[in-house]
């Protein structure tokens, strides 16, 4: 639950608005604190040539990664003189957008998008961009100064070529009030939750904090005092090389989706007096996952500076405790191909139960089978590939046990909540 907690945000003060908004109308106190500004690129002539290549039409593909991609590059196109051929060029490309919003943008200003990633993220997009005609084709990518090179990795061996050219740059606000200010508040404990929607608000934080020679202090203090949530998995994975347990990471990459999260998000407080600072961190680090390795406690040891034989004896104890009840996997249906799914109940007379059990344990796509005592009272989950798949398993499982159609409830996923709730640590 956010009501009444102390909500950071640390994103660029134009996209903090938004939310403020979300924030404050689920009863939150916001508290922004911007800890990165988005400057165009100084040198423009740095980036004419591949402009020109693109107003030319010897460019095939256009990647936007963020909204402000959109409006940088568009802005610089101005500037350089060369906007409406750029514009005519954009309408002969495939013009590919990260996001929704995004997609939105762009479109706002009259510019069409072909392509946009159901995954709004780095591996779907490169998924999404591995099933289009790309062989002998220029894609270009208008981005920050501070590009990875996930998409040359993830596209190797496609035969694209790939050019990133900045636009615009991020970098530490040169005011830094307001983070000292943050970072002063995160020791003192009274931020709960920190947001941070892209690894630049993450890493200039604790650059700050580094600067102040207190990185360390507000490591621990996010790890023991705060829920931190990050907006997608790089961001995430940035903030957990820097030694930041992330507690909340949405499945759909939006500032509205994780807002969701954390409202769903348990803001309990674990307490054990027998439980020290590491005991605490292995617990932040297996809640969460744990790493699909050869040896895994070896990996979390790694990350914590102690030896697997620790780590296993630490959660022996931990379990003997009572504080550890079980360690096991949850399997997401939807990563391993999984992407309907639906419950299904049916009015089955008492005498035939058995017969129509047999029969339904028959199909590897049913997960659970148990019966209740309702007047539905033979139950079973169904998950498929696809809902053209789902709706032929229920049809024939409906054939097979001669069951009425009538008898029969089909409650297909509409909407899908996370099963989990991480336990806030301190």
């Amino acid at each position: 639950m956010i009501k009444g907690k102390s909500v950071a945000i640390t994103r660029p003060a134009h996209q903090a608005e938004e939310l403020v908004e979300i924030v404050m109308k689920l009863g939150g106190q916001p508290r922004v604190a911007s800890t990165v500004e988005i400057v165009p690129t100084s040198d423009i002539e740095k980036v004419r040539k591949q402009f020109k290549l693109i107003a030319d039409g010897k460019s095939d593909i256009i990647v936007f990664m963020s909204q402000n991609g959109v409006t940088s590059f568009l802005s610089l196109s101005e500037k350089l003189g060369l906007e409406n051929r750029v514009l005519k060029a954009l309408a002969k490309m495939q013009v590919v957008a990260i996001g929704v919003k995004t997609k939105m943008n762009l479109e706002e200003r009259g510019i069409r998008v072909d392509v946009t990633p159901a995954d709004h993220s780095s591996n779907g997009l490169v998924a999404t961009l591995s099933k289009i005609p790309i062989r002998g084709k220029v894609l270009v990518v208008p981005r920050t100064d501070k590009p990875t090179d996930y998409l040359e990795k993830g596209l190797a061996g496609t035969g694209v070529k790939i050019v990133q050219f900045p636009i615009y740059e991020t970098r530490i606000p040169r005011d830094k009030t307001e983070i000292y200010a943050l970072i002063n508040d995160i020791l003192s404990g009274r931020i709960d939750i920190i947001t941070f929607t892209s690894s630049s608000t993450a890493l200039n934080l604790l650059k700050v904090a580094e600067e102040l020679h207190q990185a360390e202090a507000v490591r621990k203090a996010l790890n023991q005092k705060v829920v931190v949530a990050s907006i997608g998995p790089v961001t995430k994975h940035t903030l957990e090389e820097k030694g930041v347990n992330v507690l909340v990471t949405p499945n759909e990459y939006t500032v509205e989706a994780m807002m969701i999260e954390l409202e769903r998000y348990p803001l309990t407080i674990l307490k054990h007096e027998s439980l020290d600072e590491v005991d605490l961190n292995i617990l932040g680090l297996v809640q969460k996952e744990i790493p699909l390795v050869k040896k895994p406690w070896a990996e979390i040891g790694l990350r914590l500076g102690i030896s697997s034989e620790e780590v296993l004896k630490r959660l022996k104890d931990l379990t003997e405790k009572g504080v550890i009840r079980r360690i096991g996997p949850v399997i997401d249906a939807r990563k391993v191909g999984l992407k309907a799914s639906t419950l299904v109940g049916m009015r089955v007379s008492p005498d035939r139960i058995d017969e129509v059990v047999s029969i339904i344990n028959e199909y590897e796509e049913i997960s659970h089978n148990y019966e209740r005592k309702h007047e539905y009272n033979v139950w079973f989950t169904l998950t498929a590939p696809t809902q053209k798949k789902l709706n032929m398993i229920v049809r024939d499982v409906t054939r097979k046990t001669k069951v009425s159609e009538d008898d029969v409830l089909n409650l297909k996923t509409e909407r899908l909540f996370k099963i989990r709730g991480d336990i806030k640590l301190k």
